[in-house]
């Protein structure tokens, strides 16, 4: 199974200026596309969207309260490989500038793809941050990506902040089952 999630607005480098607040706010514009793609085949006939327990198949996590659904997840014995294009408007000149490195703008990226740590929920959930009633991510973890390609190119005619990142998701297996079977690209 292969499809595209899409990201347009700022993508500040992880550092700084992304703090845990801006990086939530990138999780929140993937969150309704991760949970439009699971009332579509082959994941609407699916009963992974519980708890998993030795007698259950499930992808769901509760961290600190707050539940999380990630397509992407051993549980289920997927891995994702991730082709991403960003397009920004940046001069060819501008190396580092105010731009920041594109390294740094993955890295965001990719920490709003997973689901946030226990830590990173505590301290969200300190500063007032609301979460859903169950986020749904991409990601478990950043390291069941097995592949990753990025390729940036500059976005003519808008502002110098703005971002779109077109994150194309292949998915693979770690284990074949016949409860991922349908899967597989």
């Amino acid at each position: 199974m292969q499809f595209h999630l899409i990201f347009d607005g700022n993508l500040p480098p992880r550092g700084k200026s992304a703090t845990l607040e801006r990086i939530h706010d990138v999780r929140m514009v993937i969150h309704p596309q991760m949970e439009a793609l699971w009332s579509l085949q082959p994941l609407k006939n699916n009963d992974w969207l519980r708890s998993r327990s030795e007698s259950n198949l499930g992808v769901l996590e509760v961290r600190n309260g707050f539940e999380f659904a990630p397509l992407i997840s051993t549980s289920v014995g997927l891995l994702a490989e991730i082709n991403v294009t960003i397009l920004r408007n940046r001069h060819s000149n501008d190396r580092q500038g105010i731009h920041g490195d594109i390294d740094n703008r993955v890295k965001t990226l990719f920490d709003a793809l997973r689901i946030p740590t226990l830590g990173e929920i505590n301290v969200l959930s300190e500063k007032g941050v609301i979460f859903h009633e169950r986020t749904f991510c991409l990601l478990q973890d950043d390291d069941l990506v097995t592949k990753l390609t990025v390729e940036t190119d500059r976005w003519l005619g808008v502002p110098p902040h703005q971002t779109l990142a077109i994150i194309r998701v292949a998915i693979k297996a770690s284990t074949v089952t016949m409860d991922n079977l349908d899967l597989l690209s």
